[in-house]
């Protein structure tokens, strides 16, 4: 495979990966990913071999157990790091951790 063909692939696959963040993925969550990765990766990662601070929400080390304690969780740290957010970005990063890594059930 050329280098043009490779270039026009990963093109379209970048097409498809923004169209399905803008089509599927709720708005809040790819907020919720993009605070995290700016604020809480960089904290995290620190705690981890690797540079794997994802490790955190993994069952062997979690300690949070239902969807109220990890927003509670989220907004400490926020507050730890100064983050200055406000209700709406602490749900939008509890949502994305919920949707990505402890999968709570919503109340109705």
């Amino acid at each position: 495979m050329n280098s043009n063909t490779r270039s026009r692939i990963t093109g379209l696959w970048s097409v498809f990966a923004m169209l399905f963040l803008v089509f599927v993925v709720p708005s809040h969550v790819t907020e919720g990913a993009a605070l995290h990765q700016r604020n809480c990766a960089s904290c995290h990662n620190g705690m981890f071999p690797g540079g794997k601070g994802e490790m955190l929400y993994s069952a062997d080390f979690r300690k949070i157990k239902q969807l109220t304690q990890l927003r509670q969780r989220v907004e400490t740290c926020a507050s730890r790091i100064n983050a200055g957010w406000f209700d709406e970005e602490i749900d939008a990063v509890t949502q994305w951790l919920n949707q990505g890594f402890y999968r709570f059930q919503l109340s109705k």
